[in-house]
């Protein structure tokens, strides 16, 4: 098993990886080690260097205009695209946060043990003669098939992937030019970064929606602008529904906000029709995130 510190050292290999066509956009780390403090405690740490005059694009966001808020985007897809031309297929897939396998039946098999519970099994991933089918614990779930065909297809269509692009951990400047305008200054944390198909990613980004990120216009735009670097084919979408899946607890509290599926599984989560358009402010958007922690029994 791993030591957090090798997790680490992993998560920086991978930083220099996708540093390698967008070293503008990925801070340096000089140094990954242990210390322990004045107090006694054991800490680890990473060494990087600091990005001047920037904020992230989380705190700024609600107070973009139409024209800078897709500007962004596009400027954070080309980054995205620069790193999936930049190499050739990696042995394996998967990261430093989930683990690694040598193939995609493996990889689902260590995603299904993230997302367990210590008192009973969440989901299971059964073996046949013509791929897997993996199954949800609850009853009104449809199992999902994927052939060794989807296998194989989705183990070829893995590219290095962040994984948690979020605003949070995209940081911007001011324009030179016009300092009213901002522009891409740095994508950082790159914890969850891995080898995957992209189809993953998108996944995820559908199960996270409302915890690593508030902002459901930011997530909107995102998943249209990318939506042409998801594989073409059917096993993307079957990707797309295993994840969910997997993941399906944390679907419910959605559904109570006004949210719906497409019946295009790259477009994720969408408003219903009768659903008004929203404009939170940060002191309504702290406060939702108090109440999904209070429903789920994290804080009292």
């Amino acid at each position: 098993m791993e030591t957090s510190t090798e997790k680490l050292m992993s998560v920086l290999e991978h930083e220099r990886i996708a540093s390698t066509p967008i070293s503008d956009l990925v801070p340096a780390t000089h140094d990954v080690g242990r210390a322990t403090t004045a107090n006694g405690t054991n800490v680890e740490y990473t060494l990087t260097d600091f990005v001047s005059d920037t904020v992230d694009l989380e705190s700024v966001w609600p107070s973009l205009d139409a024209v800078q808020r897709p500007s962004l985007i596009d400027a954070i897809v080309v980054a995205l695209e620069k790193i999936q031309q930049s190499h050739d297929h990696f042995e394996h897939v998967g990261g430093p946060h989930i683990g690694y396998a040598n193939n995609m039946r493996d990889f689902l098999t260590l995603f299904v043990a993230k997302h367990q519970t210590k008192s009973q099994p969440t989901s299971t991933i059964t073996d046949t003669p013509d791929g897997i089918v993996i199954k949800s614990a609850l009853p009104d779930l449809d199992d999902v098939f994927l052939s060794n065909d989807d296998l194989q297809a989705l183990y070829d269509d893995a590219t290095h992937c962040h994984n948690d692009l979020e605003p949070r951990n995209i940081l911007i400047r001011r324009s030179k030019d016009d300092v009213s305008q901002y522009q891409l200054a740095a994508i950082i944390d790159w914890e969850m970064v891995g080898f995957f198909p992209f189809a993953f990613e998108t996944a995820v980004k559908d199960t996270a929606l409302g915890c690593a990120n508030l902002h459901f216009d930011w997530y909107t735009m995102f998943k249209s602008k990318t939506k042409h670097l998801i594989a073409p084919g059917e096993h993307s979408n079957k990707l797309i529904e295993a994840v969910r899946l997997i993941v399906d607890s944390r679907s419910l509290q959605w559904k109570r906000n006004r949210l719906e599926l497409h019946e295009d599984l790259q477009l994720g989560w969408v408003k219903k029709d009768a659903a008004k358009p929203w404009a939170f402010s940060k002191r309504k958007n702290d406060e939702l995130e108090m109440q999904v922690l209070k429903d789920f029994g994290i804080v009292e």
